[in-house]
């Protein structure tokens, strides 16, 4: 439990010091994960998950994302969360309607509900990845973003995992100011 407030902890300190630029876009959109847990005695299984996000530009280079996620697992069952994460991104203009950035950041998973009751499961995610804004007029823009990560399990199942990695795709679209 005391990872759990320390991540937590380090999160709002990001997204704290991020909250001291201006607001420079918002947005938001669907997404698409799948994971892989590795047991720490060895095997494990997938999820899968589909959701919506919503995101807050904050100067040039950092995003604060805010979403919900509906995930199964092999074992039929399923698991809704709350996303929260802060985003480093360094934007690289292609030309005038086109810009690539590379990310990373961290997410954190808090379940709503259980993979099993009354046991509780959230996540801890280090991402990295690559997005790119397509500007369709002057202040509204098409987002696409492939991250990659490496997710560390909080709660009660956190000591029979080793560790869980997978992909994050999301498709949207913002409005800059």
């Amino acid at each position: 439990m005391k990872k759990f407030f320390v991540l937590a902890l380090l999160l709002l300190v990001m997204a704290a010091g991020a909250f001291a630029l201006e607001v420079t876009t918002v947005g938001g959109g669907a997404m698409f994960n799948s994971t892989t847990y590795s047991w720490k005695e060895g095997g494990g299984w997938t999820g899968n998950g589909f959701g919506a996000f919503g995101f807050v530009g904050i100067g040039q280079f950092f995003d604060i994302n805010l979403g919900f996620i509906y995930k199964t697992n092999d074992f039929d069952q399923s698991l809704g969360a709350l996303m929260l994460g802060a985003l480093f991104k360094y934007p690289f203009p292609i030309n005038e309607k086109i810009e690539l950035f590379p990310s990373l950041g961290l997410d954190f998973e808090y379940s709503l509900s259980e993979w099993v009751p009354d046991e509780t499961w959230h996540e801890l995610w280090l991402r990295g990845g690559l997005g790119i804004d397509f500007l369709v007029t002057d202040n509204i823009f098409l987002r696409g973003h492939v991250n990659y990560g490496l997710g560390l399990v909080i709660g009660d199942y956190s000591d029979n995992f080793k560790f869980s990695h997978g992909l994050l795709i999301k498709a949207g679209v913002g409005w800059k100011f």
